[in-house]
């Protein structure tokens, strides 16, 4: 009998031992084996701004104003060969400040009573001279520019007589006609060309 119990408290020992490693290789992993979350390092891209934060650019205009005022008409240079007559106008600033002038004035030929005859057709140059191309000017006070009127006083067409009539002119970017005091133009492919700088009209 002794024998026996001996050996029983071989084999319960055997078996203890066995689910004691059992339970070892068993047992749930940790909590630190869950993936943690990457911290953002000082290295990345910060979020771009919204578009409505970023500021609209201001428009700018000119510091120089069109020369809408202060222009005074005065009677330049003229010449005439072979039928055909050219005549400068001078836009002077009378004003205390700089402007812009810029493209071409109208002109208009008008009779005595003063009905009007003809417009100036606008034309870059002619036989006389003129321009290259409709240009800014800015005109200190005092300074001027100008441009030139040409036309035929040979009959054309239906046309009988050219005649001869009084100018009435309006400057550039204005809406105001001025007498060009006694001059006078026959109405015969009746012309006008932008303003140029200086004096001159473009005249060749």
């Amino acid at each position: 009998m002794t024998t026996m119990i001996r050996r029983t408290t071989v084999g319960v020992a055997a078996v203890g031992a066995a689910l004691a490693l059992g339970a070892c290789g068993s047992s749930t992993p940790s909590s630190s084996s869950t993936p943690a979350v990457p911290s953002t390092s000082a290295g990345s891209p910060t979020t771009s701004a919204s578009p409505s934060m970023i500021p609209t650019p201001t428009p700018t205009t000119p510091s120089v104003p069109l020369c809408t005022s202060n222009i005074r008409v005065i009677n330049g240079e003229s010449q005439g060969a072979a039928g055909h007559l050219a005549f400068v106008l001078i836009f002077n600033n009378v004003g205390h400040t700089a402007c812009r002038i810029v493209g071409y004035p109208r002109v208009d030929l008008v009779t005595a009573a003063g009905a009007t005859v003809a417009h100036a057709q606008h034309t870059l140059s002619g036989m006389a001279g003129g321009a290259t191309g409709i240009a800014t000017i800015t005109l200190a006070a005092g300074a001027s520019a100008s441009a030139l009127v040409e036309a035929s006083d040979v009959p054309q067409g239906s046309i009988t007589n050219c005649g001869s009539y009084s100018l009435m002119v309006t400057p550039p970017n204005q809406t105001v006609a001025v007498g060009a005091g006694t001059a006078m133009m026959p109405r015969c492919e009746i012309q006008v060309h932008p303003v140029v700088a200086g004096t001159g009209g473009g005249m060749h």
